[in-house]
């Protein structure tokens, strides 16, 4: 069993923290909800509070027998809050079907987002977890009719109108505000439109599949609709945004002139290329692992060629940007957070996964046993989780940072008891 103590002080921290990511109804939520903790209060975040749900799902039924623990309570509270989630989210979408990146209890940041939508100031929606979202809950639950079907395909609806690139066929960030992976330099003050990004692209393949099966479930004929849609997007991914010769995925540039005349020097060759890789080894390009995009002999290539020194895979897991990147920087930043080379635990999660499904068990392994030391010791030392950290295990912003470092309880040994 490894490291065992420290298996152990996480597990209590969790038993005793992260329920409180849990909140009741107020202000502009009319449904529960969670948020992510730390300087995040009286907030809803999309991927964080799918994987913060998700988290808290796996976590109730690991502590099903623990002492002072009422399970059956526990787990109608979070069931609560889960489907609340997503609830306040379609309660606040807008008639064209755009669906906010979040939502707050106290403030008029939505209605500057609507103001600003309404006047053509259009911002991200909701980034492609929404599907994704309902599968786990409904999962869960044993529950799939608690949620407006038709609010969840105008948001499907949405992205293929408005972030849907017509050259390329990739979808494509409004602008760079709120897209996660705050300030990932495949994205980041690019202009709007142009960044076919490799993690959104992945999302979306992930929540097609997602919503077929929430379809199948239901007994929609629609099922297959979306699942062909993922097909078709995942060959594309592999088609345009994977390089053989890096073994890597790439966020591609996809704005074109299409004002130039077809004459002269243009018209000798045709444009055919779909967009330009934007070349940088970002987190973003190991989201298609995680959603089951490449085939176990490209993983293997990816492996071989990303792992084979410490630009990628540090003492504290994932780097968010590979350390021999020119832009490679692990200063502490806000609105935007810095995703340019801390390590984030969402991205040791998600390549652990990844890892595990193409059955590259050693280094998903040494993956899980960096992530137990580096929220171990902050537990250990600091009373809890931080939001990010530097590859040396350093600390940055903010103490007190739930939401998906609770998916560190998937990783936990199951024999762990308090």
């Amino acid at each position: 069993m490894y490291q065992e103590h420290k298996q152990k002080a996480i597990l209590k921290y969790l038993k005793e923290n992260a329920y409180k990511m849990c909140r009741k109804p107020s202000g502009n939520f009319t449904c529960a909800y969670v948020e992510p903790g730390a300087n995040y209060i009286n907030s809803l975040w999309d991927w964080d509070s799918r994987f913060g749900v998700e988290a808290l799902f796996d976590l109730t039924e690991k502590l099903k027998n623990s002492s002072d623990f009422d399970y059956l309570a526990t787990k109608e509270m979070i069931i609560e809050c889960g489907k609340g989630c997503i609830i306040n989210f379609l309660d606040k979408q807008l008639e064209d079907g755009f669906t906010p990146i979040g939502v707050f209890s106290g403030d008029d940041w939505f209605e500057r987002i609507k103001h600003a939508h309404d006047s053509g100031n259009v911002n991200n929606q909701m980034k492609p977890v929404l599907a994704q979202f309902i599968r786990i809950v409904g999962d869960y639950s044993n529950d799939f009719k608690f949620f407006d079907l038709d609010k969840v395909k105008k948001y499907f609806a949405y992205y293929d109108e408005h972030q849907l690139d017509a050259w390329s066929n990739l979808y494509v960030w409004q602008n760079d505000l709120m897209v996660g992976i705050d300030n990932n330099p495949g994205v980041f003050f690019r202009p709007s439109k142009s960044s076919a990004d490799i993690y959104l692209n992945a999302l979306m393949v992930e929540d097609l599949n997602a919503f077929a099966y929430v379809l199948e479930k239901l007994g929609d004929k629609e099922a297959k609709l979306y699942k062909d849609k993922a097909n078709a997007l995942k060959d594309l991914i592999n088609k345009e945004m994977y390089d053989e010769r890096d073994a890597f995925y790439y966020t591609q540039d996809v704005i074109v002139d299409r004002t130039v005349e077809k004459t002269g020097y243009h018209h000798g060759f045709p444009l055919e290329n779909k967009g330009l890789p934007i070349k940088i080894r970002s987190l973003a390009g190991f989201f298609p692992l995680w959603a089951g995009i490449p085939t176990k002999e490209q993983v293997e290539d990816i492996v071989k060629k990303n792992f084979n020194d410490d630009s990628i895979l540090c003492k504290a897991g994932i780097r968010t940007l590979a350390k021999n990147e020119k832009m490679f920087d692990e200063r502490e930043s806000n609105n935007p957070s810095n995703w340019l080379g801390p390590v984030w635990t969402i991205g040791n999660v998600v390549v652990w996964k990844a890892l595990k499904k193409y059955g590259f068990d050693d280094l998903a392994e040494t993956i899980r046993q960096k992530t137990i030391d580096l929220l171990g010791d902050s537990v250990i030392n600091d009373g809890g989780f931080y939001e990010s950290y530097r590859g040396n295990g350093e600390h940055m912003l903010f103490l007190g940072f739930l939401s998906w470092n609770c998916l560190v309880s998937e990783m936990l040994d199951e024999n762990i008891k308090l």
